[in-house]
Parts: structure tokens; C-alpha cells; sequence
């Protein structure tokens, strides 16, 4: 399997990459997620189309809780290359409501082609989408997944 792990904001992200035994990290600072995925897309097509390296999963890792590695491991052989689901790992608590929710901001598998459309989901304007429950980014976010035709899952 080949997985890019890519780290946003953790402070060793080497020793998470040699932990789990991936080969590639790609690690940003960016304090703006969604134009840290449209950087990091850049890179992930760059690796993939001019570098021809082989990349099966992204790892994107915001929080060192929700890795959920031996969950990952247990599903990831079952999953089609072409597979369009994002495998959220984490839970959060959204809207007025407050009911526990699939947490879009947090750590997330997903096949290249679905992260290469997150890096588009920056230009998603905020006037289209502005009777929201949630905040705007994790708007953005299932807006675009769910404009695509990609499935959520959490694991």
C-alpha cells in the first residue's frame, strides 16, 4: 500500500510517519484548512503525474487521536482504487441540536482523486451555501463531497 500521510499542525510528524511505517509526509503549517488542501493537493498531483510515484490512500492528520490506524488497516484492502468515500475518523458535536455528527475538520482516509477535489473546495462561495448548521469549512467541505457524487463514512 501506498500512503501519503499528511500532516497539519502536529508537532512530530516524522515520528507519526516512521510509526506507521509510511514512506511519504507531506507536512504544512497553513492555519486555513481549506487553502492547506488546495497547497497539498498541488503537491499530491505533482507526486503522482510528474514524479509517477504510485499513491494508493492519503492520511490527512490534523490530531494525533484520531488516527485510527488498525480500523484503517482492517477496511483498506476491501476498498476499489476508484472508491469515492472520505473515512472520517472522528465525531464531533454540530448544530443547534447538538447531536454528535461525522467530524469533517478532523483526520480522514480517502483515495488521491478525492483529495485532489478538496483542494478545490476553497473557492466554494460562501453566499451559496449561507443557511448552514454547521461552520462554513465543514460546509464547504460536504458541499463539494456530496456535489461530486463522493460518499462520508466514518470508521
Amino acid at each position: 500500500m501506498n500512503l501519503i500521510f499528511i500532516s497539519h499542525n502536529l508537532k512530530d510528524p516524522e515520528a507519526w510517519r516512521s510509526a506507521l511505517g509510511v514512506e511519504k509526509l507531506i507536512h504544512f503549517n497553513n492555519p486555513d484548512k481549506l487553502k492547506g488542501f488546495a497547497e497539498i493537493s498541488l503537491m499530491v498531483d505533482e507526486l503522482i503525474y510528474e514524479n509517477k510515484s504510485p499513491v494508493d490512500w492519503i492520511l490527512y492528520c490534523n490530531n494525533e487521536k484520531g488516527i485510527k490506524w488498525s480500523e484503517f488497516l482492517s477496511i483498506e484492502s476491501h476498498v476499489d482504487k476508484r472508491d469515492d468515500t472520505l473515512f472520517l475518523t472522528q465525531t464531533c458535536i454540530q448544530g443547534k441540536a447538538q447531536t454528535p455528527g461525522p467530524n469533517l475538520l478532523g483526520n480522514f482516509y480517502c483515495r488521491p482523486h478525492v483529495f485532489t477535489l478538496l483542494g478545490s473546495v476553497h473557492k466554494i462561495q460562501a453566499n451559496m451555501i449561507k443557511d448552514t448548521r454547521s461552520d462554513i469549512e465543514s460546509t464547504k467541505i460536504l458541499f463539494g463531497l456530496t456535489r461530486a457524487g463522493f460518499n462520508i463514512r466514518l470508521i
